[in-house]
Parts: structure tokens; sequence; C-alpha cells
């Protein structure tokens, strides 16, 4: 579950708070564990055009991850390709 995901379902009240807590502790726990589990790495470009970030990025073989507005873009790549 994404952090927002459980910030809603916390003030819809469909959960204690502690329930919460825990959630979110136990999401933590897991993301520890996949990125322990296999290299991996991010990289964030904020104040590019989207379309210019795709363009780079296809050719340093990274991939959009998230696009959060046009200027503020998440790049998932090969491990190696972050160096």
């Amino acid at each position: 579950m994404e952090a927002p995901l459980l910030k809603g379902v916390n003030a819809a009240a469909a959960r204690s708070f502690e329930d919460g807590l825990k959630l979110v502790q136990l999401r933590g726990e897991s993301m520890q564990a996949a990125a322990d589990a296999a290299p991996s790495a991010m990289v964030s470009v904020i104040g590019l055009d989207a379309d210019k970030v795709r363009i780079s990025a296809a050719n340093a073989t990274l991939w959009i991850q998230c696009l959060n507005q046009n200027l503020q873009v998440a790049l998932a790549p090969r491990t190696e390709a972050t160096r």
C-alpha cells in the first residue's frame, strides 16, 4: 500500500491509528527487504520537460517510473546506468 493510501484508509476510520502505523512499518520493512534482495536505484529529474527526459532516458536504458507532473519525473534505471 502506498503511504497516501494508508493515510486515506486511516482518515476514513477503516483502521485504527495504531493499525495504520503497523502497516506503515510493514511496508517499510518489505521495501527494505526488496531493496536488499535486488540492487536497484532511482533518479529524480526536476525542471526538464517530460518529453525531453523521455528521449534522454531511452538513450541511457532508463524508463519513466513515475510522472508526478510534467516537470518532475522519476526514472527507474538499471543500477549500472546511474554511475
